[in-house]
């Protein structure tokens, strides 16, 4: 019994080069030239399926991709808005009883949101709520110094 070729049939980025495994092994490889240029050897039934498309490289570009929606993941604004949520919203951190445990909620529902009210941090300022005892809301955070932070009439922040 002749088995189908897959020769130079594409399959979502990866075109079939040639077969891999000897004939008469049960799990067919084949190796696949994918638009980005690599090499690989793939299942022929996973490729054929569809449940492989890619390299194992771009894969992982896409999944990254996938993950950092707003390409801004390791960022300053990124980490404050992070530290702020999890201070409102993680019982087990370390500082939620002076946020969530006081009933201070992070209401932005995305960063896209937080950054859009924010914009970029600049260098020698950090998350601040204008009310004290507000939210993490649009109209109550800025950027500002530690003076704005901790200045006359401002409830000094626990350490």
């Amino acid at each position: 019994m002749s088995e189908v070729t897959i020769l130079g049939q594409k399959f979502g980025s990866l075109t079939a080069v040639q077969r891999s495994s000897p004939i008469g092994i049960k799990n067919i490889t084949w190796e696949f030239l994918c638009d980005c240029g690599n090499l690989c050897v793939m299942q022929k039934g996973a490729v054929k399926g569809g449940h492989i498309k890619t390299c194992v490289d771009c894969g992982h570009k896409i999944q990254n991709l996938a993950i950092m929606k707003h390409g801004m993941y390791h960022t300053r604004e990124y980490n404050k808005y992070t530290q702020a949520k999890t201070r409102c919203n993680c019982p087990t951190n370390d500082r939620y009883k002076d946020y969530g445990g006081r009933g201070i909620e992070f209401r932005f529902e995305s960063f896209k949101q937080f950054f859009a009210e924010l914009g970029e941090c600049p260098a020698d300022k950090t998350l601040d709520r204008i009310d004290n005892d507000g939210h993490y809301e649009s109209g109550n955070v800025r950027w500002a110094t530690s003076e704005q932070q901790y200045g006359p009439g401002r409830r000094r922040k626990r350490k």
